[in-house]
């Protein structure tokens, strides 16, 4: 009976082991369901309105990261007139006039309100007890003489500021003198208002000194329209021929009777030699300048 228990015992015991493997193994197969992570409750936040969102992202823009996304802003210049330019130009010139004449008054001013403190101080009236207004006549004889020193001060400064002023305009400033084109005379557009009298005269010695008669004779002629035009016994246009000019000087000159005379036979000697065959000799070259210089005379008289 008891070899039968323990033979049971130990096949009970064996058929356990035997099963341990087997449920190790079901165990491993089932998949073992994954963990859920927990759940975080986070703060509700607003909706911003459009005009709050505008202004964050302006914000944001504006950073120097950013700059180069933004267009340029071209600044407009006001434009000032000229007369906004001309009060400018001379308020820097007085700055620039006055400056260096502050500067070197400047110590001198200083030394001069110190002195005239350092003796308004020290002046002693003699206060009459009995006489209550004193003490006003202080006050007044004391602004007198602050008065007086400052309006002696500023006549000082405009006679030195007179004075430089005459130095720099000492020194002669030579401007250069603007020259004259000589005219073609071959142009029939060249009138004697082009130039005065006297240097159409220079012009035709010139040509006659380089053998040049013919165009001599014209500089002599418009030499001569020129000096009657300055004594308002023509007035030259282009549309005016030579008789024209003859019969307005005639009219405007009755009180010179020689005038007329002289110019005609001036038109005559130069329109034989420009517009004609005749040659131009430098008899008729002395001829025209004797003309003009008794047309001359004869106004100048």
């Amino acid at each position: 009976m008891t070899r039968q228990f323990s033979s049971f015992f130990w096949i009970v015991a064996m058929g356990i082991i035997a099963a341990l493997p087997l449920c190790a193994q079901e165990g491993a197969s089932e998949p073992v369901p994954p963990s859920r992570p927990p759940v975080v409750m986070r703060p509700i936040v607003p909706a911003l309105s459009s005009q709050e969102l505008n202004g964050s992202i302006r914000s944001v823009l504006e950073n120097p990261e950013f700059a180069w996304r933004l267009p340029r802003v071209i600044e407009k210049q006001k434009k000032s007139g000229w007369m906004t330019d001309l009060v400018e130009g001379v308020g820097r010139w007085i700055k620039s006039v006055l400056r260096p004449i502050g500067k070197w008054l400047k110590p001198y001013w200083k030394a001069f309100v110190k002195y005239l403190e350092e003796w308004l101080k020290n002046i002693k009236f003699e206060q009459d007890e009995s006489n209550a207004s004193s003490g006003d006549w202080i006050v007044i004889t004391r602004y007198a003489i602050c008065g007086i020193g400052i309006l002696s001060l500023t006549l000082i400064v405009g006679m030195l500021y007179r004075r430089w002023s005459r130095l720099r305009r000492v020194q002669p400033q030579r401007e250069a003198l603007p020259v004259m084109a000589v005219p073609d005379l071959d142009d029939e557009s060249v009138s004697a208002a082009d130039l005065p009298t006297n240097e159409w005269m220079d012009l035709a010695r010139k040509l006659v000194g380089e053998g040049k008669l013919r165009h001599a004779s014209r500089a002599i002629y418009l030499g001569m329209l020129a000096l009657l035009e300055g004594h308002d016994l023509i007035r030259t246009a282009k549309f005016k021929t030579n008789g024209d000019y003859y019969r307005e000087a005639a009219r405007r000159s009755a009180h010179k009777r020689e005038i007329p005379g002289l110019l005609g036979n001036t038109i005559q000697l130069f329109e034989r030699g420009w517009y004609g065959t005749h040659e131009v000799t430098p008899d008729s070259i002395e001829t025209l300048l004797e003309n003009n210089r008794k047309i001359k005379d004869c106004l100048e008289s």
